[in-house]
């Protein structure tokens, strides 16, 4: 028989899962025969490197990661040499020396233009949206500030000051640095302009197959493991954090950089992420998970969103964050297309162990998206049900009854599946894993007495809430001979936090000054002061 790399690419994915003696063998097998194929510019590249990457991150034998080693050296060496003639097949695939065609946040785009690995180019500015002019009448220093007053295109803008093709793209980006101190507004306004970019990796480092973290040994398997005890895996002792020295940090910082960049795609604690928050926890079989808070810039009011970034063997294979608040937290994953198919549920219940014991969360909740919500995968996965057999439940009483009943039929009749509709249905709840007792409050609980409090006691008077609440926490503050930062933007949350909740226990007050030094340069302490406030 005749095989096509297409069908040589499906035919090891499908032996992916079986491992030992003659099960490696066949893979080794069809890896030389795939190997004596030529490589030609079509989707099938795609497919096979996308195999070549699942076989890497669940290996049964190092013979076997030689061999793919070797394809995907033989994949880069091809791809660079035909560069020019591939990019319609491979543009936004993350393979190597594919172009990248999106847009990205300025911030991002700075990282991108300090990597010498990467060249970077405008593609085009939108002229829908907000207009270049407009951005520099505010940014432009004050001599050159009447130019923007012609009302001139973007090109025209550029044109008049005298900015070469080559400096168009640094001259946005640094028309942007000038919005420094207001990180929200440069956000909206740099979205808003519809700015388009080309990213040229000049390295095969640069791409799926290569983006790896190097400095742990492979994990090979005997079995993809699907049936295990998820409670007895959330209750098992972390490890201490890796002890990282210098380049194995930056390796990893780099890596979980690349892993959004070659997926296009952003996440902001990964864009603006506080590399000291930086934590690796190496788990079991190949498993390593890298957290990460954000810069005090960028955090967001009483809760931490803490980013992940999930390794297979050192491939990045998930990637997403919790919204950690005390013992609350959101949770979402993403498993990169590739590393489908594999250990998703123990992969889950992995990171849910490293938020439940690095944090103290006992409650992940879970939104719609997750499992079918404008997601039509979604729906035909039947997502729901993988989160339902890990313990979450619909928050919504009616719809948690009718799980339990379409469960029940689940494990009592052969071959039965949940209708679309019903899938559909239980998109109009979130979902939840409580393992505690009790719901502990959402954040959505305190902005809420907070905005009953501006409306009844201060008429709807924000700026003059805000002073007052101030005032009044730095008097209880100094009565207890408390210094706290009060130029902090934190202060000013604990401030209105404080007094919509009445809040006059000394030891609270205590703690409540602790979080507000601690949250800007220090997630973990804050949050155990956060659950310290709570017990």
């Amino acid at each position: 028989m005749k095989y096509s790399l297409k069908l040589l690419s499906e035919k090891l994915r499908e032996s992916g899962g079986s491992f030992f003696g003659e099960a490696e063998r066949a893979k080794r097998d069809l890896l030389r025969a795939a190997s004596m194929m030529e490589l030609k510019m079509s989707p099938s590249l795609i497919e096979y490197a996308d195999t070549l990457l699942f076989l890497a991150a669940y290996c049964g034998e190092a013979s076997t990661v030689a061999m793919v080693k070797k394809e995907m050296k033989r994949l880069a060496d091809f791809l660079r040499i035909n560069k020019k003639k591939v990019q319609t097949v491979i543009k936004n695939t993350g393979l190597p020396f594919g172009e990248i065609e999106t847009k990205f946040s300025h911030e991002f785009l700075h990282w991108i233009k300090t990597n010498k690995d990467l060249e970077l180019h405008l593609h085009e500015v939108g002229e829908t949206g907000v207009k270049l002019n407009d951005v520099a009448r505010m940014k432009l220093p004050s001599s050159e500030r009447e130019v923007t007053s012609a009302s001139y295109s973007q090109d025209e803008l550029l044109e008049v000051l005298l900015i070469p093709g080559k400096q168009k793209l640094n001259f946005i980006l640094n028309l942007f640095d000038e919005f420094g101190d207001q990180p929200l507004v440069k956000d909206y306004l740099f979205e808003a302009l519809d700015v388009f970019v080309n990213v040229q990796p000049k390295s095969h480092v640069i791409s799926r197959l290569y983006n790896k973290l190097n400095f742990r040994s492979d994990f090979y398997h005997q079995e993809i493991l699907k049936k295990f005890d998820h409670l007895l895996l959330l209750n098992t002792a972390l490890p201490e954090p890796k002890k990282f020295n210098g380049a194995e940090k930056r390796q990893c910082i780099d890596a979980i950089l690349n892993s959004m960049l070659l997926a296009v795609r952003e996440t902001d604690p990964a864009t603006f992420m506080d590399e000291n928050s930086l934590r690796l926890y190496e788990l079991e079989r190949g498993i390593s998970i890298a957290i990460y808070g954000m810069t005090s810039a960028r955090q967001l009011p009483y809760e931490s969103y803490v980013g992940f970034t999930l390794f297979k063997n050192g491939y990045p294979a998930a990637y997403g964050g919790g919204w950690v608040f005390g013992t609350r937290s959101l949770f979402g994953i993403n498993i990169f297309e590739a590393f489908r198919g594999g250990e998703s549920g123990y992969i889950m219940c992995q990171l849910l162990r490293v938020y439940r014991q690095a944090f103290g969360v006992e409650y992940f909740e879970v939104e719609p998206y997750q499992y079918g919500a404008d997601n039509p995968d979604g729906i035909k996965s039947g997502a729901f049900w993988f989160y339902y057999r890990y313990g979450f439940r619909p928050l919504d009483k009616a719809l948690h009854k009718l799980a339990d009943t379409e469960y029940e039929k689940i494990r009592s009749k052969k071959g039965y599946r949940s209708s679309e509709r019903t899938l559909i249905r239980f998109t109009e709840s979130n979902i939840a894993l409580n393992l505690g007792k009790g719901i502990p409050m959402a954040v959505a609980d305190f902005t809420k007495k907070i905005t009953t409090l501006i409306a009844k006691k201060y008429k709807g008077e924000r700026s003059e809430a805000l002073r007052v609440c101030k005032q009044r926490l730095l008097s209880k503050f100094a009565d207890m001979k408390i210094e706290v930062p009060s130029h902090n933007i934190v202060f000013d949350e604990i401030a209105l936090f404080t007094e919509a909740f009445n809040i006059q226990d000394k030891t609270k007050l205590t703690l409540l000054a602790e979080m507000i030094a601690s949250k800007p340069i220090d997630l973990y302490r804050y949050q155990s002061l956060l659950l310290a406030f709570f017990a």
